[in-house]
């Protein structure tokens, strides 16, 4: 049976030739346990052709949450870094 990150990972990869991920954001209202993998995680996609060539094949050095663009869904729960 796949994991859930697996299950992403083959999204991801079908649908590589038209969208790219562009921003990830990891939903802290159904928290996980501390290191794992969240239950909910928001993903924003672009069009390839809005990307330039030496933007699409750049490594994200970003960690995430970004300040003043990323923002906990539960105030009551801490936000989950994401970095990679």
């Amino acid at each position: 049976m796949l994991s859930n990150l697996d299950k992403i990972r083959s999204f991801l990869s079908g649908i590589n030739s038209k969208l790219k991920l562009v921003h990830i954001h990891a939903n802290n209202y159904s928290m996980k346990e501390f290191d794992e993998f969240p239950n909910a995680i928001e993903l924003t996609f672009s069009n390839v052709d809005a990307i330039s060539c030496n933007d699409s094949d750049t490594i994200n050095l970003h960690e995430y949450p970004l300040k003043d663009l990323d923002f906990p869904n539960s105030k009551r729960s801490p936000e989950i870094k994401i970095i990679f």
